[in-house]
């Protein structure tokens, strides 16, 4: 259906189970199930089992059912607009550009265009980090306290989203603040 509009096969994933398209150019697109996927940047997309919209030549609107998260917030991809090579991806008034040539393969869930690449860094991360959580635990007498640790990475970890510097912002509750603020006086302290 897709390239009758111009559009690449590959901006929708594998598992497209049928779809509808009206007279008006409505349609209904039916996965086989919810699907996500990391692309380039680290952006997690997601496909909701069934998505709607409407569609003319180069240009998908009233997009439903495909959202984007950055850090810790989902977002709708409203629309997508095709300008000779490339495909611009529209995020309220916000957009991200991208070649077509990058969707010219349907990505497929949970591991997008690279399965082979993804299942191995899934491994070989989930590997490290117990090697170095029992080695932090066992050598250095190091607490393990993951739920922190995840906030603090999350908190330290800055993305750049649609040309936009962002970065998440620390939990609000005052006592963590406090000790926050106290470990960073200490240090401070202990150096001079």
């Amino acid at each position: 259906m897709l390239e009758k509009f111009d559009f690449p096969k590959g901006i929708l994933p594998e598992g497209v189970r049928s779809y509808e398209l009206k007279d008006d150019g409505s349609f209904t697109v039916f996965l086989a199930s919810n699907c996500e996927y990391k692309v380039d940047g680290g952006y997690l997309l997601k496909y909701d089992s069934k998505i709607t919209g409407k569609v003319d030549a180069r240009a998908l609107t009233d997009v439903k059912g495909v959202s984007v998260k950055v850090l810790f917030a989902w977002f709708s991809i409203g629309s997508v607009a095709r300008s000779d090579a490339d495909l611009n991806f529209y995020v309220g008034p916000l957009s991200a550009t991208f070649p077509v040539a990058n969707f010219e393969e349907c990505p497929r869930c949970r591991c997008g265009f690279d399965c082979a690449t993804a299942a191995s860094i899934a491994t070989q991360s989930a590997e490290s980090k117990d090697r170095i959580l029992k080695f932090s635990v066992e050598t250095m007498e190091i607490k393990d306290d993951s739920l922190k640790t995840s906030i603090h990475s999350a908190v330290a970890e800055k993305v750049n989203f649609l040309g936009m510097e962002l970065q998440a912002v620390p939990p609000s509750s005052s006592s963590s603040m406090g000790r926050t603020v106290q470990s960073v006086s200490r240090s401070r302290h202990q150096n001079n």
